[in-house]
């Protein structure tokens, strides 16, 4: 549990600097150029939030996030909690954007919608970080999928699987900064242009760290036979001299099911990614800033959509992610152990 308080705690540093310094964007902007008719010219945002979209993702986010936190206590997976908290945070972003569009001058208001909305999906990138993390560092000690050469090569990942979570988490908080200093700069007229390339670039370089994130899943996917159309029979060789055949052919689908569900849930990443690069590039009067529509379709329609494949499908129901045994054997057992504990969890969570 330990990362995932490193992990809140870094990040809301970070973003609370972040934010501080990209707010003076937003603020250089009122009052240089007209907002909507009947929003006031000292108004944060173009247009009046609107109530109905606010209520709705308030909701679905809400939902969402109470699946995440049935899943990750229930199984007492408590290296997740980064992925639900940031959704019930993500929630009550949008309930701030109703006194928002009542006060659209306030800058408190602004400063916690901002923050609420905009900065937790970093949580939901950390989630994907530390889950991949945890599975590639117990798959790599899996005799039933890794051979001996993907050994000497260097493993299934070429970041260390144990420091996986620790490595992109940290390049987050540093495009973060970057972004800070680039938002700070803006307040300076003569440094506005320069500042907002870099902060432009904070968010690129966001984005790529996430492209390579992705690489080095699509390398551990093919080093354990993932491409190959007769790895169920690589597996099921490599299982029989380790014992356990029906084993790792059920396993081996489980992890198909994880890998494409970590797929799906980063396609709606990069969709997200790619908005927000264009919408920044276009700046704070663009054609999408000042539509609302973009905003749910765009933004909050794909994160809502990348966490909420995990309700269903949650990580650990396909390969067990708590600790990091040394050999296929201490696996199996705890596989047996986690599957007794969760049943025992959700008894007792549903005892009377």
């Amino acid at each position: 549990m330990s990362l995932t308080v490193q992990t809140l705690s870094t990040y809301l540093l970070a973003s609370l600097f972040t934010v501080a310094c990209l707010t003076s964007s937003p603020a250089l902007a009122r009052g240089q150029f007209s907002n909507a008719p009947g929003v006031p010219d000292d108004s944060f945002l173009y247009y009046r939030p609107s109530d109905a979209g606010s209520i709705a993702f308030f909701v679905i986010y809400l939902i969402t996030a109470i699946g995440l936190f049935y899943q990750s206590i229930s199984r007492r997976d408590w290296w997740s909690l980064c992925l639900p908290i940031g959704a019930t945070c993500q929630a009550f972003g949008f309930v701030t954007r109703l006194p928002l569009a009542r006060h659209p001058s306030s800058m408190t208001i602004y400063i916690i919608q901002y923050f609420l909305v905009v900065l937790s999906p970093a949580c939901y990138l950390a989630f994907n970080y530390i889950a991949f993390g945890r599975l590639s560092f117990r798959l790599a000690k899996d005799d039933r999928f890794v051979d001996q050469d993907v050994k000497m090569r260097g493993g299934l990942t070429l970041v260390p699987s144990n420091r996986m979570g620790a490595f992109f988490i940290t390049s987050d908080i540093t495009t973060f900064l970057i972004q800070a200093a680039g938002g700070s700069m803006q307040t300076s007229q003569k440094l506005h242009d320069v500042g907002g390339n870099i902060f432009l670039a904070g968010i690129i370089l966001q984005f790529i760290s996430y492209v390579i994130f992705l690489m080095l899943v699509f390398l551990c996917y093919v080093r354990v036979g993932g491409l190959r159309p007769s790895s169920r029979m690589a597996i099921s060789n490599r299982a029989t001299k380790a014992g356990d055949d029906t084993g790792a052919i059920k396993t081996a689908k489980d992890l198909k099911t994880y890998f494409a569900v970590l797929a799906f849930s980063s396609v709606w990443i990069i969709v997200r990614s790619i908005y927000r690069i264009i919408e920044l590039a276009q700046g704070y009067r663009g054609y999408l800033f000042i539509h609302e529509i973009f905003f749910f379709t765009l933004d909050s329609l794909p994160l809502i959509l990348a966490i909420l494949i995990y309700v269903p499908f949650w990580p650990s129901k396909f390969y067990p992610l708590k600790s990091f045994p040394a050999n296929v054997a201490q696996v199996n057992l705890d596989d047996t152990k986690e599957e007794k504990s969760a049943d025992e969890g959700t008894r007792g969570t549903f005892a009377v």
